[in-house]
């Protein structure tokens, strides 16, 4: 009869799997190393989940003397253990460098040339120690022009840098300085932030103004050219720029104030369409519909 497994059996290995070998676990437990297996891959997240979690007390086990399973894949059994450790990524890494002039950016690149490199560190420890491939290969003293980042993901670093720049810098000299494509940082700021570069300096446009305060564009305009609303006329966009903070009271009151008139230029409503647009239809021997323009009354 086989034997159920209890939740204390799930936390002992949740525990353990990755610091004893899978046969200690098994014998442990009373169960197969086949089984132990099973229930990890479908039950607890997966074998690499659950060593990556385990790293810390493999290495406390160690150190005490305990044998413990490797801490990468089970091929490198038989050939000594090895401890990933920030030190061993990063000499791993620099002699994968030697053999790549551009170096893979990405564990999706870097994971099919890595088969059968046992000495190459495993892209779950390259994370572990490093947000993405790019500063792991320049922790590692990789050159930035061996860096492609066509393909690489965007960090939250560089997306502070491009919303804390753009705008006051062209978008070609961040893209330069985040060694990206003019494109790809444009599409960024658009795309991901909807910002375009000019309205992220925080600086109103003269329709955007009277769109704010709800009046007529005519006035904010006059009011501009008359020094009493605070704006610069850019010689490049050809259009007026407002930091909302430059409005006082005297512009508040200009663009708060009401309109003089009502700029709507649609024929009153009568509710009736035919009477408001003045039209005829009339019917010729129940099937022709013939419309006539008749003269509107009235308007």
């Amino acid at each position: 009869m086989l034997k159920r497994w209890t939740e204390s059996d799930l936390a002992y290995v949740r525990r353990y799997f990755g610091v004893l070998k899978t046969e200690d676990i098994a014998d442990y437990l009373g169960k197969s190393v086949n089984a132990v297996n099973l229930i990890v891959q479908r039950k607890l997240g997966g074998r690499k989940v659950l060593r990556a979690q385990n790293d810390e007390a493999r290495e406390v086990a160690v150190a005490s003397g305990i044998k413990c399973a490797e801490p990468v894949s089970p091929n490198l059994r038989g050939q000594g253990v090895v401890m990933w450790t920030r030190e061993k990524v990063l000499e791993g890494l620099q002699a994968v460098a030697k053999e790549f002039k551009m170096v893979p950016t990405s564990d999706e690149i870097y994971n099919p040339v890595k088969k059968g490199r046992f000495d190459w560190p495993p892209a779950i420890y390259i994370y572990k120690y490093f947000p993405t491939f790019p500063e792991a290969w320049l922790a590692a003293g990789v050159g930035p022009k061996r860096i492609n980042l066509s393909s690489a993901k965007w960090t939250t670093r560089e997306d502070a840098y491009l919303l804390d720049h753009a705008g006051n810098i062209r978008l070609v000299d961040i893209a330069r300085h985040l060694r990206r494509s003019y494109p790809a940082v444009r599409g960024r700021l658009r795309f991901k932030n909807h910002l375009k570069a000019r309205h992220n300096q925080g600086l109103l446009s003269a329709a955007v103004l009277s769109k704010h305060y709800d009046c007529p564009y005519h006035r904010v305009r006059d009011a501009l050219i008359a020094g009493k609303i605070k704006g610069y006329r850019s010689p490049i966009r050809r259009e007026w720029q407002v930091d909302l903070a430059d409005i006082d009271e005297v512009a508040l009151e200009i663009l708060s104030g009401p309109k003089l008139k009502s700029y709507r230029n649609r024929p009153p409503d009568r509710g009736d369409y035919y009477e408001r647009y003045g039209i005829r239809r009339t019917t010729v021997d129940g099937k022709t519909i013939r419309v006539e323009a008749v003269a509107k009354s009235g308007v």
